[in-house]
């Protein structure tokens, strides 16, 4: 498993236990080490919905349509 892909799963894992502050933060780890990844955004901007970051969840949301404009889960 490739080191994004390990930030990614953590990532996941976190926001599940309730942890998002941690698990931003392994998305942007995710994020720095394969930037064209749209999962890793898609991921980051539900969790910054959920704790009130709208600004930054929009952003999110529009740069992994734009990587990844086929994925109509993105658009939900």
């Amino acid at each position: 498993m490739s080191s994004s892909e390990t930030f990614f799963s953590d990532g996941l894992q976190l926001e599940q236990r309730g942890r998002l502050s941690d698990a931003v933060e392994a998305y942007n780890h995710a994020i720095e080490t394969s930037p064209r990844e749209s999962r890793y955004y898609h991921a980051r901007a539900k969790v910054y919905e959920k704790i009130g970051k709208m600004k930054d969840a929009l952003n999110d949301y529009t740069t992994a349509s734009q990587l990844s404009p086929q994925n109509t889960e993105i658009y939900l």
